[in-house]
């Protein structure tokens, strides 16, 4: 990455973070980037798909199909009975996987990734650092069923839907997963000290051998909370930190996102 693609990512982000503060920009801040060295180890993670997991678009649809296929017929725990919810977003290797708790019922009965208001937020996040669930992000959960509302799942549904999640994350190849919350956090990282790794990058291995980034996020209900009450900004402030954290990575990860970002820029 060149020390002016990264200028151009910064302008980028200290205008949206202008925009969300003030209302207003504040001007192009200047700072004292250097080019990066050639990708070299990079080379083969930034084509799309390591080479030991090569696949067609089309062989790559038909695992999806058979996956969801799975999932909406799947009867192996109490909640079988209920709406089931495989996933939001793209499929051609999303930049971000975004992964939250289980499915939230609407009124309706329609299940979404998470509560309307919440889902609302997130979007807002999303695309205030160029990111989509219609453009380059996919939005899933730990668990694929719905719950009743205000009953979070037990150990057993996430356990025994962790198969599925994995062989989505193996099909879709994201280069981040975003663990929103701690439910999503701990199901990654039981077996490490948990307090302190919002914000901070892990790496994390599938059961296939794919190592993946991924950033623990705060839980979007304590955002929308202080939203409605008219708080101070303690919690918007830190989730926007991440943010910036986020896209900071995947501007040197892909350079679709650069061009993405450049271009809400322009439009708005």
């Amino acid at each position: 990455m060149t020390a002016e693609q990264k200028q151009n990512a910064a302008h980028f982000l200290d205008a949206a973070e202008d925009f969300l503060y003030t209302g207003y920009s504040k001007g192009l801040r200047l700072r004292n980037f250097s080019d990066d060295p050639s990708p070299g180890v990079f080379s083969d993670f930034a084509t799309g798909v390591s080479k030991a997991f090569k696949t067609s678009a089309l062989d790559l649809g038909k695992e999806l199909e058979r996956l969801n296929d799975e999932i909406a017929h799947c009867r192996c725990c109490p909640l079988a009975g209920s709406r089931k919810l495989s996933g939001l977003g793209v499929l051609s290797r999303p930049l971000v996987l975004v992964l939250g708790e289980a499915p939230v019922k609407t009124s309706d009965g329609t299940p979404l990734p998470f509560g309307q208001e919440q889902l609302q937020f997130l979007d807002k996040m999303l695309f205030s650092i160029g990111l989509s669930s219609k453009t380059n992000c996919f939005v899933t959960s730990l668990v694929k069923c719905a719950p009743e509302e205000g009953v979070p799942p037990d150990e057993s549904a996430k356990k025994t839907c962790r198969h599925f999640l994995n062989r989505q994350i193996d099909f879709l190849n994201p280069y981040v997963i975003l663990l929103i919350g701690d439910a999503s956090t701990k199901s990654f990282f039981s077996d490490r000290v948990f307090t302190g790794t919002c914000g901070c990058w892990n790496e994390w291995q599938s059961p296939s051998g794919r190592k993946i980034s991924t950033l623990p996020f705060l839980g979007l209900d304590g955002l929308v909370k202080e939203v409605a009450k008219g708080e101070e900004k303690t919690l918007r402030a830190l989730a926007w930190k991440h943010l910036k954290t986020l896209s900071r990575r995947l501007v040197t990860l892909d350079s679709r996102y650069e061009k993405q970002i450049q271009e809400l820029r322009k439009e708005h």
